[in-house]
């Protein structure tokens, strides 16, 4: 299996050596921003996974809100209607606000699956350790 990763300029930053991780495990650079370079066009996928999902990434992906080169290319993806899985990552706080929960029915109404780990929402400063990697994985066989 081949594929691409993109990712948030606060995950790239953040990550950084993951991202060099990923970049020698895919044989691709991750990407953060649009490539003007002509036949550097990522091709379609077969599916997605966006994981670990923030607050304002799945937010901004239940309104349509195409400001990044991450979301543009999830809107384009769920227009395709290409299988998506996401799997939250969000604090306890924003988990309580009243859009969060009508968001992600919104995306499951589209057909997302939405993957939620044992420890989701976590508190402040929480780790990821239980996040639900396999489950995502799971959901997106097809």
């Amino acid at each position: 299996m081949t594929g691409s990763v993109l990712a948030t300029d606060r995950a790239a930053d953040v990550f950084a050596a993951s991202m060099r991780e990923i970049e020698a495990a895919t044989g691709r650079p991750v990407r953060t921003d649009f490539h003007t370079t002509v036949g550097y066009s990522l091709p379609d996928p077969d599916a997605v996974l966006l994981a670990p999902a923030s607050y304002n990434t799945i937010t901004k992906l239940a309104l349509g809100i195409a400001d990044t080169y991450v979301l543009t290319r999830l809107a384009e993806q769920v227009g395709r209607g290409i299988p998506i899985a996401v799997g939250p990552y969000v604090g306890t706080d924003f988990a309580r606000h009243p859009a969060y929960g009508a968001n992600l029915e919104r995306l499951r109404s589209w057909g997302i699956q939405v993957v939620i780990g044992p420890d989701e929402p976590h508190p402040a400063g929480g780790a990821d350790e239980t996040f639900p990697w396999a489950r995502l994985l799971y959901a997106l066989e097809f």
